[in-house]
C-alpha cells in the first residue's frame, strides 16, 4: 500500500510541476523586481566609485605610457 500511495502523490506532483509555468505562476525563490531594484540602487554608488577608480587607473596608467615613450595620444 505504501509503495502504490508513493507512486500516487509522485504523479500528483507531476501534474503540479508541469501546470505551474503554464499558469504563469512565480517563482516563490525568485526576487521580486522591487527587491532588485532597491538591491541595485544600494549597490550602485560603490559601483560607480569603483567604476571611476578604474577608469582613472586606465587613463593614468596611459598617460605614464605616453609620457615615457614619448608618445602622444
Amino acid at each position: 500500500m505504501d509503495i502504490a500511495h508513493g507512486e500516487l502523490l509522485e504523479k500528483e506532483l507531476d501534474i503540479l510541476v508541469e501546470r505551474r509555468p503554464r499558469k504563469g505562476e512565480v517563482d516563490p525563490d525568485e526576487p521580486e523586481e522591487s527587491y532588485k531594484g532597491s538591491v541595485r540602487r544600494y549597490h550602485a554608488p560603490a559601483c560607480a566609485a569603483a567604476r571611476c577608480s578604474s577608469i582613472r587607473y586606465v587613463l593614468h596608467s596611459g598617460a605614464l605610457v605616453g609620457f615615457v615613450t614619448g608618445c602622444k595620444h
